[in-house]
């Protein structure tokens, strides 16, 4: 039996291939997880507004399958949607989701019941949300401007059918 004097140096390339296909499941995640739910600032406003009547729209289907209450934290960057958490206490359901990457230059305003909104970034979303999505399809009647002036998209709901953007 021969020995082999030097020491074996390096990796296999089955190691190689395994390592590297555990970076990439782990480089997806993080992408899908952060880039695909977050705002780029060359976002537009008709994009962003899509993006938050899908929202919308997923939190009212949450509120009618899970036959509880959903509600929505405005936020000058975005939104948090939020769920009872029991006690009168409310606990994110998603990520908060900005608006537009550029804060309160964006544009993003925020009317609710009729009445303009400015929400504060507050750390604590535990108080009861603004805008409610009930059981039985009905939420709070609102709207939110994305983009500066006559340029805005609108998203509003009257309270009883989906958000529709204009």
């Amino acid at each position: 039996m021969r020995t082999d004097p030097r020491p074996q140096a390096g990796f296999t390339l089955v190691e190689l291939l395994v390592v590297v296909s555990i970076l990439s499941v782990l480089a997806l995640g993080v992408a899908l997880g952060t880039g695909g739910g977050f705002a780029r600032s060359s976002d537009s406003p008709r994009r962003m507004a899509d993006r938050f009547a899908q929202a919308m729209n997923d939190a009212r289907d949450r509120a009618v399958l899970g036959r509880r209450v959903v509600g929505v934290h405005p936020r000058p960057d975005g939104w948090l949607i939020v769920e009872p958490a029991g006690e009168g206490r409310w606990q994110p359901a998603t990520q908060a989701m900005p608006g537009l990457a550029t804060g309160a230059a964006s544009g993003l305003r925020w009317q609710i019941a009729g009445q303009p909104v400015l929400p504060g970034a507050r750390a604590d979303h535990s108080a009861p949300p603004l805008i409610r999505l009930l059981p039985d399809g009905r939420s709070t009647v609102f709207s939110a401007a994305f983009g500066p002036g006559r340029a805005a998209v609108v998203c509003r709901s009257d309270g009883w059918s989906a958000v529709v953007c204009q």
